[in-house]
């Protein structure tokens, strides 16, 4: 059997608006004329082309954003007035299982707007050191000793847990 040969470029001109408009990707495929390529070919074509790869990831950024405009829709529509309770009960419970399933798709696809975790910057800049940091608290306890703010009976400051030291840098 001889593989297939597809116009990667034409595909994937159909595919992409149609994953940044909310479908998966074998979903977009399905709805591709005959013969139409695998899912198999589509992911080797992204794997194999960082153009392409970058093309699909931003495509993937706008379903996930297509799904949030999905989530408030579904939040917005209103329980139909002819259920009964336990009808009523039903539908609230599938509106919230849709809600909940395509938030965490969102969540998935677009981590960075749509996620839950919180990131915190760090600037670089500032750099704190530890050797430094250290060699001011020696110094400290130094002084600290010099103008008899700790007790001199030696078995208070072991009690206490302070070693004073004959010189920065001794313990």
């Amino acid at each position: 059997m001889k593989a297939k040969i597809y116009d990667t470029e034409s595909v994937w001109r159909d595919l992409l608006p149609m994953i940044a408009a909310g479908l998966s990707l074998p979903a977009a495929l399905a709805q591709l004329p005959e013969p139409r390529p695998s899912l198999w070919w589509c992911k080797m074509a992204i794997r194999n082309d960082t153009d392409l790869d970058a093309r699909y990831r931003a495509a993937m950024e706008l379903r996930a954003d297509a799904l949030a405009d999905e989530i408030a829709a579904i939040a917005d529509e209103p329980i139909p007035d002819h259920l009964r309770a336990a009808d009523a009960s039903a539908f609230v419970q599938r509106q919230r299982l849709r809600v909940d399933s395509k938030k965490w798709l969102a969540c998935k696809l677009f981590p960075k707007r749509w996620g839950d975790r919180v990131e915190l910057g760090v600037d670089i800049a500032q750099r704190i050191s530890i050797t430094a940091a250290l060699t001011q608290a020696e110094q400290r306890v130094v002084c600290y000793e010099k103008d008899s703010v700790l007790p001199a009976d030696e078995s208070v400051r072991a009690l206490i847990g302070v070693t004073v030291m004959a010189s920065v840098g001794q313990t």
